[in-house]
């Protein structure tokens, strides 16, 4: 019986529309009306497409905040000069706390014992 090889080393390619993410964030403003939250979540760097650009294009098109999963994230973000509100979804350890509090970061509590 013969072997199946399977290339896991293919390559990937990602092609990112920026007018499509404008777009889509500009349907769901208009969808929720201005009342509500709207935030773009941008963790892992915008899943491998490139955070800042992204959120740069999220927030002229309608949203006002954005979520990332790490201090180090938002630093990225803060540094690149965008000053929305930037949520941490991910836990920290308590000696990362500086970090959420030099950048301007919001942090996601989960217990009475994180704070």
């Amino acid at each position: 019986m013969g072997q199946t090889r399977h290339n896991v080393e293919r390559a990937t390619r990602a092609i990112i529309n920026l007018g499509a993410i404008s777009h889509n964030v500009a349907a769901i403003r208009k969808r929720i009306g201005n009342k509500r939250g709207l935030m773009a979540v941008v963790k892992a760097d915008g899943y491998g497409h490139g955070a800042v650009e992204i959120s740069r294009v999220a927030l002229r098109s309608g949203a006002d905040s954005l979520g990332v999963a790490l201090p180090e994230e938002g630093q990225l973000l803060r540094e690149a000069g965008i000053e929305a509100p930037i949520l941490v979804l991910g836990l920290i350890q308590p000696e990362e706390a500086y970090k959420v509090v030099n950048f301007r970061l919001a942090q996601t509590v989960t217990s009475i014992e994180l704070l």
